[in-house]
């Protein structure tokens, strides 16, 4: 922080004083003390932009900061963490810090990065010699090479593999490291340092027999990669052969070769025997001539596809590898435009290879094609049956229709709210303070449920927790008679709610006069092997679990700690987050 940062508030002592205090208070203290002092703050802190939340607010005036911090380096936002701790580092991303190394200046003259990189190659030169990088390098390597690992490769190649599944996993945005890498360069207008440049000019001006340097090249490289070489080969297959016995291994390439091992197993059995991904082996398949195997319905995607079929008689098409090529979706109905996911809880956990994009990718891969794609989990399927039926039977338009307008609006309990949302809810209860239901023929049929918002650093004012009808019923105009009927008894300025992508598509939302906000990223679930109950992520937070693991590693992060005790953990595909504002 800068001398010109400092900046004095034009506040009374006492009011201070208070707002001083408010971090020192228990979480639900401070959330009277934050709803007490709401308007003071928003009005010593009006220049501030909107968006700012009311935690970073009192951080600014608690600290004399004139205005929210921003970034030394490219002067955009900085990340504010919490009242207590305040701002995240000296920059907004780690692209920045980097690049404040190169400006700042030490003692000596130069820069921060500059000054550290001296230091740390005097000292190694000082304990091991001037050639102890090199050393170390072949040293490394040489090791890497004469370690063999339990399946008969060696280090080097385990490396070599694992690089290559890195660069293969796709992440939120839909593209692999390689593909990202490349993206950002074209952005950049292609690499720009000036060897790179300097290389290009050269090759570009240096024509020879009317070709440049680029195309000769490319011509001798083609040229030695068709040398026949021994055994009748070229270099090119030779090369081809080696990468892929480095990668796989010498028994699982003989095996990936035999045809009679191929047409005896499914995909999915080849994959787990031999540690592959699923598209190597569509790809040897399709290689060799090989027709795939129809994949086998599992009883999971049976229970679905009876409950589909009880509402809907068009043409239903399953494991189809057509819609999002080459990925697999498991029920289609073309008409509709609609599709099912049927996930496992086991199969689709991270450790079976389901990382955090995995579902997400899917849902988006599918919308780009027109196609709305539901998932639904193991657990939902053989807990909450009814419900599930429920909510395709509504999707499909087969619920029963009744019309606000014909029900009244009624208080209800918490004991109420807990009843109507274990049965009629895919999440279940949540605890809320305000709970209305819609009342017909003395029977409540639809319930929404309001409270603080969980999210401590959102700075709305209320959250919509939960809405739902009951089972096998559509209430027309329920969610907009509900609401209506919320804001005009607590008059609130905002309100914030999640809508859960693996179902909703936020279209009841914007029907009730919601705005979009953003999406977040994927959440997870903890489960036990062996087991289809999903636990919440913050039960086992890693400084609770020295008390809930049998075994608990300091050193060990919390996803380590889980897998060293049994566990493993599902990825959903995040929320959509809405708004209502005044």
């Amino acid at each position: 922080m800068s001398s010109e940062d400092i900046y004095q508030y034009d506040i009374d002592t006492e009011l201070l004083k208070e707002l001083k205090n408010i971090p020192n208070l228990p979480s639900s203290t401070r959330t009277v003390e934050y709803k007490k002092h709401r308007e003071d703050i928003s009005n010593l802190t009006k220049h501030f932009p909107e968006d700012v939340k009311i935690d970073e607010r009192l951080y600014c005036i608690i600290n004399n900061l004139k205005e929210p911090l921003k970034c030394p380096v490219c002067r955009g936002k900085m990340k504010f963490r919490r009242l207590s701790s305040g701002y995240q580092g000296k920059t907004c991303s780690a692209k920045c810090g980097q690049k404040i190394q190169t400006i700042e200046l030490s003692d000596n003259g130069v820069t921060v990065k500059q000054s550290a990189a001296r230091k740390r190659l005097e000292t190694i030169n000082e304990r091991y010699g001037e050639d102890a990088f090199s050393t170390m390098a072949k040293k490394r390597e040489e090791n890497m090479k004469s370690i063999v690992m339990d399946d008969g490769r060696t280090a080097a190649e385990h490396r070599t593999q694992k690089r290559l599944k890195t660069a293969s996993i796709v992440g939120d945005d839909g593209l692999t490291s390689y593909q990202r890498v490349a993206y950002n360069n074209h952005k950049r207008g292609g690499y720009t340092k000036q060897n790179s440049i300097k290389r290009h000019n050269t090759l570009m001006n240096d024509i020879i027999d009317g070709k440049n340097g680029y195309q000769r090249i490319g011509e001798k490289s083609k040229e030695t990669l068709d040398t026949i070489v021994d055994g009748g080969k070229t270099l090119r297959q030779l090369a081809s052969v080696k990468m892929s016995e480095s990668i796989l291994g010498e028994k699982v390439l003989e095996l990936l070769n035999d045809a009679d091992y191929l047409k005896s197993k499914t995909t999915f059995e080849i994959s787990s025997e031999l540690g592959v991904a699923e598209s190597t082996i569509v790809k040897r398949r399709n290689k060799l001539g090989i027709p795939h195997p129809a994949t086998p319905q599992s009883s999971l995607e049976r229970i679905v596809l009876d409950i589909i079929k009880k509402y809907y008689s068009g043409e239903i098409i399953c494991n189809t590898r057509r819609i999002i090529t080459p990925k697999e979706i498991d029920i289609y109905i073309p008409d509709l435009n609609l599709a099912f996911e049927v996930n496992g809880i086991y199969r689709h956990g991270e450790r079976q290879g389901k990382y955090r994009g995995y579902h997400l990718n899917k849902t988006r891969m599918c919308k780009e094609v027109g196609v709305r794609l539901i998932h639904i989990f193991e657990n939902e399927i053989l807990e909450k049956r009814h419900i599930v039926e429920s909510r395709i039977k509504n999707i499909l338009g087969k619920s029963k229709r009744i019309y606000a307008r014909k029900c009244s609006v009624v208080e209800c309990t918490s004991k109420q709210a807990t009843e109507f949302m274990e049965r009629n809810h895919i999440q279940g209860p949540c605890g809320s303070r305000f709970r209305y239901g819609l009342m017909y023929n003395n029977e409540i049929v639809a319930m929404m449920t309001f409270g603080l918002p969980r999210n401590k650093n959102t700075s709305e004012q209320y959250e919509l927790i939960r809405y739902c009808s009951e089972a096998g019923t559509t209430i027309v105009g329920g969610a907009s008679k509900l609401l209506k009927h919320f804001i005009k008894t607590n008059k609130p300025k905002s309100i914030i709610s999640y809508c859960d992508r693996r179902w909703g598509t936020g279209n009841l939302y914007t029907s009730i006069g919601f705005e979009f906000v953003v999406e977040t990223r994927p959440n997870y679930f903890y489960f036990k092997q062996g087991s289809i109950e999903l636990h919440s992520r913050n039960k086992f937070q890693k400084h609770k679990l020295s008390k809930v693991l049998e075994s608990f590693d300091e050193s060990l992060s919390e996803w380590e700690n889980m897998k060293a005790n049994g566990y493993d953990r599902i990825w959903d595909c995040g929320n959509l987050v809405y708004k209502w504002c005044k």
